[in-house]
């Protein structure tokens, strides 16, 4: 939430706001995940595929221009979509 605070210039509520946004999304993201690998017979290009996804939205997490919180809470939330995958491991 610090880190929302200082860098993004986010109010503590809007900040918590946003991690509560990655936890909905491996609470979507982890069943989500189980039944796609539970249905094609390699999980680890699963695997690859929703790491290699998650770095690139982690980078744009960090990086991009967010102004609007809503949009940053959209991106972590499709972090934690795809971060479902890590449970897998």
């Amino acid at each position: 939430i610090a880190y929302f605070e200082s860098a993004r210039h986010l109010t503590t509520t809007q900040a918590g706001h946003v991690v509560a946004c990655l936890l909905l999304g491996m609470a979507f993201g982890t069943p989500l995940a189980g039944s796609i690998v539970a249905k094609y017979p390699h999980p680890y290009r699963i695997m690859m595929i929703g790491s290699s996804v998650a770095l690139t939205l982690m980078l744009i997490i960090l990086y991009g221009p967010f102004s609007n919180p809503w949009l940053l809470g959209l991106f972590i939330f499709l972090f934690g979509v795809v971060s479902g995958v890590q449970v897998l491991v």
